[in-house]
């Protein structure tokens, strides 16, 4: 399977709707795509969305990396805080 996929391709390889895909994207919980080849032609980084499938947090996410982080050292990420 490419690295970069469509929509479609993206959601298939999810297992999940086109629809579900949107809105797991449009909440957060599922990486943008990148728009290099412009508006009407989003691509999804194969690697990110299984990351984002098992928990991994974005490298460019460093509130995520750190929420993570914090899950794990406490158990719990309700009793998790920070100040910043």
């Amino acid at each position: 399977m490419p690295k970069w996929l469509s929509l479609p391709r993206a959601a298939e390889h999810m297992d999940i709707s086109v629809d579900a895909l949107r809105r797991l994207v449009r909440t957060g919980r599922l990486p943008q795509p990148d728009r290099s080849l412009g508006q009407r032609m989003p691509r999804w980084d194969r690697d990110a969305l299984d990351k984002a499938m098992t928990g991994t947090p974005s490298s460019r996410d460093p509130d995520s990396a750190l929420e993570a982080w914090l899950e794990k050292q406490n158990g719990n990420p309700n009793r998790a805080t920070h100040s910043r």
